[in-house]
């Protein structure tokens, strides 16, 4: 009976002995914090500064509360099938003499684009129509969250959650397809995002569609191949 409750006794302190210790444990644990947790973008800011961009402008393009990780714009981006698109439509009359009022009013602006980039201001033009009407289809999602999402796929967590966010039927790509497209892309959006900050450091808010991205001047020599 006595050998029984010393057992007992020896268990229960066994028990306090581990929750003790636990607690000791866990109180002298730093809690981890949601801002110590790297953010979808961490390693595109890092790669930017060591690129040669300036830090504290990176830090506070990042920090601004309109730049977020743009799941469902690209992975729209990532079903999007051009073949669908009927481009014969930009051969029409209509559009065409909308394309050389275009080119009449953005004169000046064509032909430094042209000298500078050395493509035909037709060419760009054509871009242009195509890529945004002529600047009248300017989509609502923004131009920097784009960039930086899509040029955060270089890194296997933001490339995973686009994955996991498109949809399981006909319009989702095989994995070998989006791997493809996702390098190809993620490398053009750094690029472009680039080119962005060194000309402009846009603020995010009012640059709208992945379209325009298309017709940042730095794109014209890809797009005129």
């Amino acid at each position: 009976m006595i050998d029984n409750l010393l057992l007992s006794h020896k268990k229960r302190y066994a028990y306090w002995l581990m929750v003790a210790v636990c607690l000791v444990i866990v109180g002298n644990t730093i809690p981890v914090s949601a801002t110590d947790v790297p953010g979808p973008f961490y390693a595109l800011e890092k790669r930017l500064v060591e690129d040669g961009f300036d830090q504290a402008h990176i830090n506070s393009l990042f920090s601004n509360p309109d730049v977020s990780f743009e799941k469902s714009g690209v992975s729209a981006y990532f079903m999007h099938n051009e073949a669908k698109l009927n481009y014969k439509q930009f051969l029409r009359s209509k559009n065409i003499a909308s394309a050389r009022k275009y080119m009449s009013n953005h004169k000046d602006a064509l032909e430094s684009a042209q000298k500078n980039f050395g493509v035909d201001k037709e060419v760009i033009t054509a871009i242009i129509l195509v890529e945004t009407r002529l600047g009248t289809y300017t989509g609502n999602k923004s131009v920097i969250n784009t960039l930086s999402t899509l040029a955060a796929m270089t890194e296997e967590k933001p490339r995973q959650a686009i994955w996991e966010s498109l949809p399981d039927n006909d319009r989702r790509m095989s994995r070998e397809r989006f791997e493809k497209k996702a390098d190809r892309k993620s490398n053009w959006a750094y690029r472009t995002k680039g080119f962005l900050i060194l000309h402009g450091k846009r603020r995010p808010g009012p640059h709208r569609n992945k379209r325009v991205l298309r017709r940042c001047p730095g794109n014209f020599p890809v797009y005129a191949q």
